[in-house]
């Protein structure tokens, strides 16, 4: 009995530029995207459009490693802020601020 599983591609370094305009489109939802709904954004960009473009798989990688540990960020400090009485406020605010920024920064890199 065979391997049930396709064989893993070589994920080397994406080719320069978009194949598309879609494609450019995706890679700019993976980034702006983060801002809104955090990780969720890559995530779907990775499951949906990552097997067909090595381009979107790689921004939607890189994109989502920023995402995960800037989320947990976000948790530690709400949690803090709650703890707090709403005392620390500004916590969860900075470290939004701070991702939304980079966000816009990978978002225009992407383009």
């Amino acid at each position: 009995m065979g391997n049930p599983y396709p064989p893993r591609p070589d994920y080397g370094p994406p080719p320069p530029g978009y194949a598309s305009p879609e494609e450019k489109n995706w890679a700019l939802l993976t980034h702006f995207g983060g801002i809104i709904i955090g990780f969720i954004a890559p995530l779907i960009t990775l499951l949906v459009k990552g097997p067909q473009s090595p381009t979107l798989r790689a921004h939607a990688v890189e994109a989502l490693n920023f995402q995960i540990p800037w989320n947990a960020a976000l948790l530690v400090g709400q949690i803090i802020s709650v703890c707090s009485g709403g005392f620390l406020f500004f916590i969860p605010l900075g470290v939004w601020l701070v991702m939304a920024v980079f966000c816009v920064l990978g978002g225009l890199r992407a383009s």
